[in-house]
């Protein structure tokens, strides 16, 4: 997002997973999968930068979980971006130039090896 709006776009991402999730998310059984192992929710949650954390970030190897989790601000070089952390983080990239990050975006796959939205 354009950095003249991201904390405004931050704070709706928070109330946008409040409203999906509720304010316990790690109790809807229903709603929210699970991660496939213990170890798998050890390695996510060693990716998170509780510095960075704006929502969620809580994790639970016994129980396979991870809190939809917010991480905000992320740097074209953050960890978070070259590893594969699936649909867990969503990871808030303010921009200052529409060009710069469609170069970005444009360099080869394992820089940002799942879906990247501009």
């Amino acid at each position: 997002m354009h950095e003249s709006i991201a904390e405004e776009f931050v704070q709706e991402c928070k109330k946008a997973v409040c409203r999906l999730y509720g304010k316990d998310p790690k109790s809807r059984f229903d709603d929210y999968s699970r991660i496939v192992s213990p170890k798998a929710v050890e390695r996510l949650a060693s990716l998170i930068d509780e510095s960075k954390v704006v929502a969620g970030g809580a994790s639970d190897p016994k129980a396979r979980y991870i809190d939809p989790t917010i991480i905000y601000p992320v740097t074209w070089t953050s960890d978070h971006g070259r590893r594969k952390s699936l649909d867990r983080f969503c990871q808030s990239l303010s921009i200052e130039i529409l060009d710069a990050a469609i170069r970005e975006v444009k360099k080869p796959p394992e820089r940002f090896p799942l879906p990247f939205s501009v």
